[in-house]
Formats: structure tokens, C-alpha cells, sequence
């Protein structure tokens, strides 16, 4: 729609065209000169700067596709124009070169820096390439073949001042493409700086986690003889114990000594696994969860409850209760409900945590899983070290979530049989 509005009456490029001839002044000759550039460079603008907008996208799937519909929209564009309005714009050196500069901003790989700020490089090559279009010396080469470029260069001709304006548009041409490398190299520059402060946070994160993990080894590591000697005390206690009901008490100690120590196995090696119920991880998870409160808003519904899963019972018990604690965190206190359920069929296990919380913008569930990223203050490791654990027992998690309507997340885990099966 803009050669409407922006065209060479409005800008009155003829009459300072004419005015420039009776008076034989190179100033409102190099005006008019001006005045072109700049009135091709706004009616350019929308169709290069609109075109790589659109196509940003595109790039991320398929570069040969982003540069053919670039090309694609930017001809089709050209030649709409002069069907519509008999405005015909000129698909010459200047517009390649603004669309190889397109290519070129592309494969920068400038992820961190905002879309202004690569336009702006777009904007300046855009502006020097139409400079080039008013140079009478390149006319021999392809540039300026559009009518007014002709007869503002004939008239510099006429007037003998060939080089006068050469010189300008030249001049022009150098400071606008040298502004486009300032800024790209600004650009490029700060981008470096952006994905270093952010590999620098993650390598932070992870050696927090590292040394997280170091301790609690090391703590759990240390309880083992402690649990040991309990353990051994209460089975000579058990042995030399006459009364029953002693006896009964003393079994029960070492039973849950050993229940301990299989715990503290299980944590030492997170890899380890082995076949235990959906029962026996609903109440492992459950008894984590301390507040009362929270447990009134869980309705559980444990279809699956006899059937086993090959996972690590500690990890993945943890693992349950920060999807309950998110869910928990993301719901009303007085109105909020959290439905825990679990499916068995054909041999695949689904557990589903689902909520009616305030739900997740789209713009972040990509980001869910990044280690760091947290929503509501936290330290943003606790979905990472869900899927994490889900994809070391060889499991799938979904995650489906909308703003104000709540979030569900899905395990999909095989099916599995006990040790006294096997």
C-alpha cells in the first residue's frame, strides 16, 4: 500500500528535478538524488525487513527453505505492486545484495540479540544499496535502471557534474555500509557475551548440583555404620532375648535397619534399579509430603497399583513428589485440587499428575526442563531432575499445560514384573 502514499509527486522529486535544470544548482541535483534513495528505501523496507521476519522461523527448520521463500515473497511482492498500482519496482544488483545481506544476518546464528536490533543492519545495507542505484559510473553495470535514477543521472550529465554526484552517492554508500559492520560486529560481539553469561550460569548450576550430590553421598554414605551397628546389636539382642514380644520388637528393628540400608543403596547408586509397585511408590512419596494441608488437595486413584515398574525407588519417589510440590505451588490454596492416577495397558505403565492451577504460558514450557528456569523463585532444578530420572529408567514424560486452566504431566513407563517372578 505505501506507493499510495510514498511516491515521486509526493516527494516532488520532478519539480526540484526541473527547478535543478533552470538553475543548473548540483545541490537540488544531489537533493533529488537523496530524496530517491530515501523514497526507495521505504517502500523497500516492509518487503526485505517484513520477508526475514516472517521467515525467522523458517531458518530454525530448513535453511534452503527460508532462503527460496525469501526470494519467493520478495518477487512476488515486486510484481503485485506493478499489477496493482503500475508502480514497477526494479529487481536489480541493489536488491540482491540486500538479500544476500539477509542470508548473511541469518548465519550469524545471532540467537541472543533481539530481531530491532539485527534490523537495524538491514535497514543501513538496504539504504547503502540504493545509493548505488544514483552512481553514473555503475549504470554500465546493472544498477539504476529504473526511470527517475536514468534521468537524475542524464541531468548530471547535462550539467558535466558526473563525478560531483558519483562522489556523493559513493560517499554515502561507504558510511552506511560501514555503519552495517559497526553493528554487526557490535551485535556479534555482544552475542558472545550473552551465550557466555549463560553458559557460565548452567556450568554454575551444575557444579551446585555436583557438590549437592557430593555431600548428601557422603552424608548417606556415613549413616550406613551407625545403621550397621544397629542393625548387628539388635540381632544379638534378638538372640539372647527370651520374651517374644521383645523378640517381635527386635525383628522389627532389623527389618527396618535393612529397609534402611537398601534405601541408602539406592541412593548412593542412582542407577540402580529394581521392580517395585506403584503402591509401594505412592506410599514412599506420600510420606515425604509433611503438610497435611497439601495432602488434602491430592485425590489420588491408583489403577495400577499391584502392577511393578523397574525403577530406582528413592530417586523416583522424589522425582513424584516435585511434580506434586509444583502442582501444589501452582494451584489455589482453597480451591486447588491435584489428581494423582496411574493406567496399566499392554504392558506400559502411564502415571499422571494433573492440576488446576494457573497452567504455564507457551513461551515457557519449552523451558520447563532447563536446569535453572523456575517460574516462581526456586532454584529451577527440580523438573530437570524429573526428566531426568524418568529417562534413566527408560521412560517418556509429556508435559500438556494451558494459561489459567492448569498443567498435566504424563509418565509413560514399561511394564515391569517382581523378583519373585523372575
Amino acid at each position: 500500500m505505501l506507493p499510495i502514499i510514498l511516491n515521486v509527486r509526493t516527494f516532488r522529486i520532478y519539480n526540484i528535478l526541473n527547478e535543478a535544470g533552470e538553475a543548473r544548482d548540483v545541490g537540488l541535483l544531489i537533493a533529488c538524488a537523496f530524496l530517491l534513495v530515501i523514497l526507495n528505501s521505504l517502500r523497500a523496507l516492509p518487503i526485505y525487513l517484513g520477508s526475514y521476519l516472517l521467515c525467522f522461523r523458517i531458518s530454525k527448520i530448513n535453511k534452503w527453505i527460508f532462503r527460496i521463500t525469501i526470494l519467493l515473497i520478495v518477487l512476488s511482492v515486486y510484481y503485485l505492486t506493478g499489477q496493482v498500482y503500475d508502480v514497477y519496482y526494479d529487481f536489480g544488483i541493489p536488491s540482491v545484495i540486500v538479500i544476500l545481506m539477509i542470508y548473511l544476518l541469518d548465519g550469524f546464528n545471532l540467537e541472543t540479540v533481539k530481531l530491532y536490533q539485527r534490523s537495524i543492519i538491514l535497514i543501513c545495507v538496504l539504504i547503502g544499496a540504493q545509493f548505488l542505484d544514483v552512481i553514473p559510473a555503475l549504470s554500465a553495470y546493472g544498477f539504476g535502471r529504473g526511470i527517475v535514477s536514468t534521468d537524475i543521472k542524464l541531468l548530471a550529465e547535462y550539467f558535466d557534474k558526473y563525478n560531483v554526484l558519483g562522489i556523493f552517492c559513493l560517499s554515502q554508500v561507504v558510511v552506511f555500509l560501514s555503519m552495517a559492520a559497526l553493528f554487526s560486529r557490535l551485535l556479534m560481539g555482544q552475542h558472545k557475551l550473552l551465550t557466555s553469561a549463560a553458559e557460565l550460569a548452567e556450568a554454575r548450576i551444575q557444579a551446585l548440583e555436583f557438590r549437592k550430590n557430593l555431600e548428601l553421598r557422603h552424608l548417606v554414605h556415613d549413616l550406613k555404620t551407625p545403621l550397621t551397628t544397629i542393625e548387628a546389636l539388635a540381632g544379638v539382642c534378638q538372640m539372647r532375648s527370651r520374651e517374644e514380644k521383645i523378640k517381635d520388637y527386635q525383628r522389627r528393628i532389623i527389618d527396618s535397619a535393612e529397609s534402611m540400608g537398601e534405601m541408602i543403596s539406592q541412593i548412593l547408586e542412582p542407577q540402580r534399579t529394581s521392580p517395585i509397585t506403584l503402591e509401594e511408590v505412592f506410599n514412599c512419596s506420600m510420606f515425604q509430603i509433611t503438610s497435611q494441608r497439601n495432602k488434602d488437595m491430592i485425590i489420588i486413584q491408583n489403577g495400577a497399583a499391584d502392577r511393578y515398574i523397574n525403577v530406582n525407588k528413592i530417586t523416583f519417589s522424589r522425582a513424584l513428589v516435585n511434580l506434586i510440590n509444583n502442582a501444589v505451588d501452582a494451584v489455589d490454596p482453597s480451591t486447588g485440587r491435584i489428581w494423582i492416577s496411574t493406567n496399566a495397558n499392554e504392558g506400559e505403565i502411564t502415571l499422571t499428575v494433573q492440576d488446576n492451577g494457573c497452567g504455564i504460558s507457551e513461551k515457557n514450557i519449552a523451558k520447563v526442563w532447563d536446569a535453572g528456569f523456575s517460574t516462581h523463585g526456586s532454584t529451577g532444578l527440580g523438573m530437570g531432575y524429573v526428566k531426568e530420572t524418568v529417562d534413566t529408567c527408560g521412560g517418556m514424560i509429556e508435559l500438556e499445560s494451558k494459561l489459567g486452566e492448569g498443567t498435566k504431566i504424563t509418565i509413560r513407563l514399561k511394564e515391569s514384573v517382581s523378583n519373585e517372578a523372575t
